[in-house]
């Protein structure tokens, strides 16, 4: 059962969540990526990168409280951007729905700027993935206990509201 209910497009920098999350690659200057931010959470996610050890290791992220629209502001490392490929990108939005959803957040914006979503391939890719890590099957399970939080999910940036429903479709119909 897929229970991501709402991909939403919105190109508008003034989104409220209780989540943003942010990609980073290795070695990249975050600054650009979070320049629309409040000065008060550019400065806490400056702070936060600054002790952080992981310099951009695939997988690896960063959580930090917000202080303005975004109750929460994660960092999802991403690897060198050299190797980012459309199957990396699917993998990491299976894997991104499933850390958001265990902290119980219900609603997130996603930067697509900052990972790099910046093809159809790309935005279907990581449409896809998070699709597919909303997936439970447990039709034969006695303890039906995997609760899926998150079904709320904006695309901060320009993506083609087309690709987001073939994403889904092809996301749906694998699961």
């Amino acid at each position: 059962m897929v229970v991501l209910k709402n991909i939403k497009v919105d190109n508008n920098k003034n989104l409220s969540s209780e989540l943003l999350v942010v990609g980073r690659f290795k070695n990249s200057n975050v600054e650009k990526s979070i320049s629309f931010l409040s000065k008060e959470d550019k400065k806490n996610v400056l702070d936060a990168i600054s002790i952080d050890l992981s310099d951009g290791d695939s997988g690896d992220y960063i959580m930090l409280a917000g202080s303005s629209s975004f109750k929460r502001i994660m960092l999802f490392n991403l690897g060198d951007k050299d190797k980012l490929t459309n199957d990396k990108l699917r993998a990491f939005g299976s894997n991104l729905y499933s850390l958001v959803n265990s902290k119980k957040i219900k609603k997130m914006v996603l930067d697509t700027k900052s990972f790099s979503m910046i093809s159809n391939d790309k935005n279907q890719s990581m449409i896809e993935g998070m699709v597919l890590g909303s997936y439970t099957f447990e039709d034969y399970k006695s303890n039906k206990n995997k609760k899926n939080y998150l079904t709320d999910i904006v695309l901060m940036g320009t993506v083609d509201k087309a690709i987001v429903k073939k994403a889904k479709v092809i996301g749906e119909s694998v699961c």
